[in-house]
């Protein structure tokens, strides 16, 4: 994650110079702060890499289909491991919200139980 903390100086009249005034952020967290839609709709950043999901995604299904029943066999082997496919296949299947669905993927890639 980019972010960038900038300090402001506030000038004023005396010996201390200026009064440091609280910091600015910059990047991503100051985009997911103000609601940047675009910021806030992205997949979740996979936890391992990708190659790594895709070659164990195979063994993941089962589980997969005990932690989501309204999900197919089908559907999930389509899924390949690709954490933004889950949260597609997800919400076409369960009336939950971006970040629930979002929460929901990333501890199922997280974890290995």
């Amino acid at each position: 994650m980019d972010a960038t903390i900038q300090q402001k100086t506030i000038s004023g009249s005396g010996a201390g110079g200026g009064i440091a005034a609280s910091p600015e952020i910059h990047g991503a967290p100051a985009q997911a702060a103000r609601g940047d839609d675009d910021l806030m709709s992205q997949p979740p950043e996979p936890t391992v890499e990708a190659g790594a999901l895709t070659k164990i995604w195979k063994h993941q299904i089962g589980r997969a289909k005990r932690t989501w029943s309204k999900l197919a066999g089908a559907d999930l082997a389509k899924v390949d491991g690709n954490p933004a496919k889950l949260a597609d296949l997800l919400r076409l299947h369960y009336p939950l919200g971006d970040a629930e669905i979002d929460r929901q993927v990333a501890g199922f890639l997280s974890s290995r139980a």
